[in-house]
Protein backbone atom coordinates (compact mmCIF):
# COMPACT_ATOMS: atom_id res chain seq x y z
CA UNK A 1 0.00 0.00 0.00
CA UNK A 2 1.74 3.43 -0.39
CA UNK A 3 1.83 5.91 1.70
CA UNK A 4 -0.30 8.05 0.82
CA UNK A 5 -3.14 5.19 1.11
CA UNK A 6 -2.21 4.23 4.31
CA UNK A 7 -2.05 7.65 5.68
CA UNK A 8 -6.07 8.02 4.24
CA UNK A 9 -6.94 5.02 5.27
CA UNK A 10 -5.74 5.39 8.86
CA UNK A 11 -7.12 9.14 8.89
CA UNK A 12 -10.84 7.48 8.23
CA UNK A 13 -10.50 4.91 10.34
CA UNK A 14 -8.79 6.68 13.12
CA UNK A 15 -9.23 10.43 12.41
CA UNK A 16 -11.14 11.56 15.47
CA UNK A 17 -8.23 9.76 18.08
CA UNK A 18 -5.56 11.88 16.08
CA UNK A 19 -4.41 14.90 16.51
CA UNK A 20 -1.67 14.95 13.98
CA UNK A 21 -0.59 13.15 10.84
CA UNK A 22 2.87 13.61 9.24
CA UNK A 23 4.05 11.82 5.42
CA UNK A 24 7.33 12.40 5.21
CA UNK A 25 9.63 10.61 2.48
CA UNK A 26 6.96 7.78 2.25
CA UNK A 27 6.90 7.25 6.20
CA UNK A 28 3.28 7.70 7.88
CA UNK A 29 3.57 8.75 11.78
CA UNK A 30 0.89 9.79 13.46
CA UNK A 31 -0.11 11.28 16.84
CA UNK A 32 -2.66 10.24 19.06
CA UNK A 33 -3.35 11.53 23.04
CA UNK A 34 -2.65 8.76 25.63
CA UNK A 35 -6.13 8.41 26.30
CA UNK A 36 -6.72 7.29 23.09
CA UNK A 37 -3.57 5.06 22.61
CA UNK A 38 -5.16 1.91 22.96
CA UNK A 39 -7.84 2.65 20.45
CA UNK A 40 -5.56 3.83 17.29
CA UNK A 41 -3.42 0.41 18.16
CA UNK A 42 -6.30 -1.87 17.88
CA UNK A 43 -7.88 0.42 14.87
CA UNK A 44 -4.10 -0.36 12.90
CA UNK A 45 -4.14 -4.24 14.15
CA UNK A 46 -7.34 -4.92 13.55
CA UNK A 47 -8.28 -3.78 10.09
CA UNK A 48 -7.76 -6.16 7.32
CA UNK A 49 -6.35 -3.59 4.66
CA UNK A 50 -3.99 -2.06 7.44
CA UNK A 51 -2.82 -5.27 9.49
CA UNK A 52 0.01 -3.81 11.38
CA UNK A 53 0.48 -7.05 13.05
CA UNK A 54 4.02 -6.72 14.33
CA UNK A 55 5.00 -4.36 17.23
CA UNK A 56 9.01 -3.04 15.67
CA UNK A 57 10.03 -0.99 18.86
CA UNK A 58 8.94 1.00 21.88
CA UNK A 59 11.23 4.34 22.09
CA UNK A 60 10.96 7.63 23.88
CA UNK A 61 12.34 11.25 23.02
CA UNK A 62 12.85 13.76 25.46
CA UNK A 63 11.91 17.14 24.34
CA UNK A 64 13.32 19.00 27.22
CA UNK A 65 11.57 20.18 30.48
CA UNK A 66 10.61 23.66 28.82
CA UNK A 67 8.27 21.90 26.22
CA UNK A 68 4.60 21.87 27.80
CA UNK A 69 5.07 17.80 26.37
CA UNK A 70 8.12 17.03 27.33
CA UNK A 71 8.28 13.68 26.49
CA UNK A 72 7.05 11.58 23.74
CA UNK A 73 6.49 7.60 23.37
CA UNK A 74 7.08 6.35 20.02
CA UNK A 75 5.49 2.99 18.59
CA UNK A 76 7.31 1.54 15.31
CA UNK A 77 4.83 -1.04 13.45
CA UNK A 78 5.10 -2.85 10.35
CA UNK A 79 2.25 -5.18 8.23
CA UNK A 80 3.69 -8.18 6.51
CA UNK A 81 0.10 -7.44 4.13
CA UNK A 82 1.77 -4.79 2.20
CA UNK A 83 5.28 -4.34 3.65
CA UNK A 84 4.40 -0.93 5.11
CA UNK A 85 6.00 0.64 8.54
CA UNK A 86 4.09 2.87 10.63
CA UNK A 87 5.36 5.61 13.79
CA UNK A 88 2.44 5.96 16.51
CA UNK A 89 3.32 9.03 19.01
CA UNK A 90 2.32 10.12 21.99
CA UNK A 91 3.22 12.79 23.57
CA UNK A 92 2.95 13.30 27.19
CA UNK A 93 4.21 16.05 29.99
CA UNK A 94 7.10 15.53 32.02
CA UNK A 95 6.70 14.86 36.08
CA UNK A 96 3.76 16.56 38.15
CA UNK A 97 4.27 18.90 40.71
CA UNK A 98 3.98 15.74 43.12
CA UNK A 99 6.88 13.92 41.19
CA UNK A 100 4.49 11.10 39.92
CA UNK A 101 6.31 10.10 37.09
CA UNK A 102 4.47 10.23 33.26
CA UNK A 103 2.09 7.27 32.45
CA UNK A 104 0.52 4.78 29.45
CA UNK A 105 -0.94 2.17 29.19
CA UNK A 106 0.71 -1.57 28.98
CA UNK A 107 0.29 -2.43 25.25
CA UNK A 108 1.46 -6.26 26.56
CA UNK A 109 -1.56 -8.03 26.25
CA UNK A 110 -1.72 -7.09 22.70
CA UNK A 111 1.94 -7.79 22.09
CA UNK A 112 3.99 -9.62 24.64
CA UNK A 113 7.04 -8.39 23.05
CA UNK A 114 6.15 -4.52 24.67
CA UNK A 115 7.18 -6.45 27.87
CA UNK A 116 10.82 -5.81 27.28
CA UNK A 117 10.61 -2.38 25.23
CA UNK A 118 8.70 -1.15 27.94
CA UNK A 119 10.91 -2.10 31.10
CA UNK A 120 13.84 -0.50 28.25
CA UNK A 121 11.45 2.80 27.86
CA UNK A 122 10.80 2.61 31.49
CA UNK A 123 14.56 2.39 32.74
CA UNK A 124 16.34 4.63 30.26
CA UNK A 125 13.50 7.75 30.50
CA UNK A 126 11.17 7.06 33.45
CA UNK A 127 7.87 6.45 32.28
CA UNK A 128 5.96 4.45 33.36
CA UNK A 129 3.19 2.12 31.66
CA UNK A 130 -0.19 1.41 33.34
CA UNK A 131 -0.92 -2.47 33.94
CA UNK A 132 2.45 -3.82 32.79
CA UNK A 133 2.93 -6.93 34.59
CA UNK A 134 6.48 -6.59 35.97
CA UNK A 135 7.77 -3.27 35.32
CA UNK A 136 11.44 -2.86 36.88
CA UNK A 137 14.73 -1.64 35.42
CA UNK A 138 16.13 -4.07 32.65
CA UNK A 139 19.30 -2.51 32.01
CA UNK A 140 20.01 -0.29 34.54
CA UNK A 141 20.95 -1.36 38.89
CA UNK A 142 17.62 -1.40 40.79
CA UNK A 143 19.20 1.05 42.97
CA UNK A 144 20.56 3.61 40.42
CA UNK A 145 19.02 6.98 40.10
CA UNK A 146 18.08 9.09 37.36
CA UNK A 147 17.10 8.04 33.99
CA UNK A 148 19.98 8.08 31.25
CA UNK A 149 18.66 9.22 28.22
CA UNK A 150 16.81 11.98 29.58
CA UNK A 151 17.92 15.27 29.16
CA UNK A 152 18.20 16.11 32.26
CA UNK A 153 20.95 13.67 33.04
CA UNK A 154 24.15 14.50 34.27
CA UNK A 155 26.87 14.15 30.85
CA UNK A 156 29.33 12.16 33.21
CA UNK A 157 27.20 9.66 34.77
CA UNK A 158 26.15 9.91 38.10
CA UNK A 159 28.39 10.77 40.94
CA UNK A 160 28.55 6.99 42.24
CA UNK A 161 29.94 6.03 38.27
CA UNK A 162 33.81 5.58 37.97
CA UNK A 163 35.37 7.69 36.22
CA UNK A 164 38.50 6.97 33.43
CA UNK A 165 40.70 8.58 35.83
CA UNK A 166 39.62 6.58 38.98
CA UNK A 167 39.81 3.91 36.98
CA UNK A 168 43.30 4.21 35.90
CA UNK A 169 44.62 4.93 39.75
CA UNK A 170 42.54 1.79 41.02
CA UNK A 171 44.45 -0.37 37.94
CA UNK A 172 47.72 0.94 39.00
CA UNK A 173 47.32 0.07 42.40
CA UNK A 174 46.17 -3.38 41.91
CA UNK A 175 49.11 -4.11 39.95
CA UNK A 176 51.62 -2.59 42.49
CA UNK A 177 49.50 -4.47 45.34
CA UNK A 178 49.61 -7.95 42.99
CA UNK A 179 46.22 -7.82 42.66
CA UNK A 180 45.94 -7.14 39.02
CA UNK A 181 43.29 -9.17 37.33
CA UNK A 182 44.66 -11.16 34.27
Amino acid sequence: MLAKALLNKITQLCGNQLVATDLFRDEVSVTTPPDALMDVIHCVRDDEELAFQHLIDITAVDHDRSQPHRFEVVYHLGSDRHGSKLRIKVPLPGEDTSGNLPELPSISSIWQGALWLERETYDMFGIQFRGHPSLQRILMTETMEGYPLRKDFPLHGPPEWPRKSSLKKMRKQQSRDGNAEE
